[in-house]
């Protein structure tokens, strides 16, 4: 088949679909989402789906090399430290003075990594001042007990946070 014949296939139409789609979601990492669905046998017609995006983000983020997820983190916070000059001493206000929603929105779709928010103090005091509802979208994206901690190597306090965020470990009692 030539071009042309491509080209007026519905295939050229659903790869178009797909890469506007992965600009428009800014896809984490789109040779390793298209290697997951081609491997899933996951429809052409539905690679648009968030719900798939999901999923594989879920997974993707729990074996991805923490390096990897460390400078998309701090790539992150830096264009919008950039773009709101509130934030006068750069990324390092980040989650004191950063827009609640905008970063719950970067955790949740893998912009900003648990390691960021686990091993900085701010990190720690934003996941405090979270409300129960905000709490619930977050956890999935940086709860370390869906073994994040066996593959990449998570600190253990990490699940200790969040369990007592949530009501899981009184505070008080907890020695560790």
């Amino acid at each position: 088949k030539s071009y042309e014949d491509f080209a007026a296939s519905p295939y050229y139409s659903a790869f178009i679909k797909y890469g506007r789609y992965l600009v428009s979601i800014r896809a984490v990492n789109t040779i390793s989402f298209t290697d997951w669905l081609l491997k899933n046998n996951k429809k052409l017609d539905y690679w648009c789906k968030d719900s798939l995006y999901t999923e594989w983000l879920l997974d993707y983020l729990r074996k991805e090399n923490p390096q990897d997820a460390l400078e998309r983190a701090l790539k992150e916070m830096t264009e919008y430290a950039e773009a709101n000059t509130e934030l006068k001493n750069g990324f390092n206000d980040y989650f004191r003075y950063g827009n609640v929603n905008r970063i719950i929105h970067h955790i949740s779709s893998g912009r900003i990594s648990p390691w960021i928010v686990y091993n900085s103090a701010s990190g720690v005091d934003f996941l405090d001042s979270l409300d129960e509802t905000q709490i619930g979208i977050v956890l999935p994206w940086i709860d370390p007990d869906q073994d994040i901690g066996i593959s990449t190597g998570w600190p253990l306090h990490c699940g200790v946070i969040i369990a007592m965020k949530v009501g899981v470990i009184d505070a008080d009692e907890f020695n560790g």
